[in-house]
């Protein structure tokens, strides 16, 4: 979850820049190309597995854009954390062959 709060308060600190901007369809698509970059930049990193942000027209309807409010939707999946190795070991007595033929090798 802490991945998931820097990124949110990184994307809100980033994307002030937008505010008071007129809506429109450039403004929609140059804030996705921001948040979109950023989420590239954290997945080159290793910092996410995937991620993507959009622009759903259902959750914006028309009088909260006249409000002023848009809604983004970002979707990701940072690496979750090793938190078991497991290691099955085993006996192959078939390896004992090997003995034979390293002492043949050095005898001759």
């Amino acid at each position: 979850r802490r991945v998931m709060d820097g990124i949110e308060q990184s994307v809100q600190l980033a994307l002030i820049q937008y505010l008071d901007q007129p809506i429109n369809n450039a403004l929609i698509a140059s804030i996705l190309a921001s948040v979109n970059s950023f989420l590239r930049t954290l997945i080159g990193r290793g910092a996410l597995i995937a991620g993507t942000a959009t622009f759903n027209p259902a959750e914006n309807p028309a009088s909260q854009i006249a409000n002023g409010q848009l809604v983004f939707d970002i979707d990701c999946m940072p690496p979750p954390p090793a938190e078991r190795l497991t290691f099955n070991v085993t006996i192959d007595t078939s390896l004992l062959g090997q003995l034979t033929g390293a002492a043949q090798t050095a005898s001759a």
